[in-house]
């Protein structure tokens, strides 16, 4: 099986395509990620602005055809603390679904701490030219972590 995993976070967007072994393990096939700052100025309940929006919707629209190109049987898509924190994310949500065909589900801030630890626990492999960072006001680097590690 096929699965992309799409987390959309604070600050950016990633992407994982990986290709499941009969024992699930997997085998990374593809990687991206594209920085939409969805969370720009910090929410606090307010809304995501017009032009974070628009950005996000040209990176999933541009993610959904790479998974396609991958042949993919299921994408898997989790919207963060931005989406989940924003007066406008459920109007976010839809018009993800309507424009792209991507169903993210957001998850609470308690299951972006299950991703981070599952993350911790089973190590994250991350090639040697490649930089790793974390936001303070996010986790989404976490999730993103889980969905890497293998």
């Amino acid at each position: 099986m096929r699965i992309a995993a799409i987390d959309i976070g604070t600050n950016s967007i990633h992407m994982i395509v990986v290709q499941v072994r009969p024992d699930l393990s997997f085998e990374v096939i593809d990687r991206e990620k594209e920085m939409v700052r969805l969370g720009a100025g910090g929410l606090d309940g307010r809304a995501l602005t017009p032009e974070a929006v628009h950005a996000a919707l040209l990176v999933l629209s541009k993610f959904r055809r790479l998974a396609e190109s991958h042949k993919v049987d299921e994408v898997i898509a989790v919207a963060t603390s931005a989406t989940r924190e924003a007066e406008n994310g459920g109007e976010f949500l839809h018009a993800v679904t309507q424009q792209t065909g991507i169903r993210p589900r957001v998850i609470s801030g308690t299951e972006e701490a299950r991703l981070i630890h599952m993350a911790a626990v089973y190590g994250v492999s991350v090639p040697s030219k490649s930089r790793w960072g974390t936001d303070r006001r996010s986790t989404s680097a976490g999730a993103s972590s889980w969905a890497s590690s293998g």
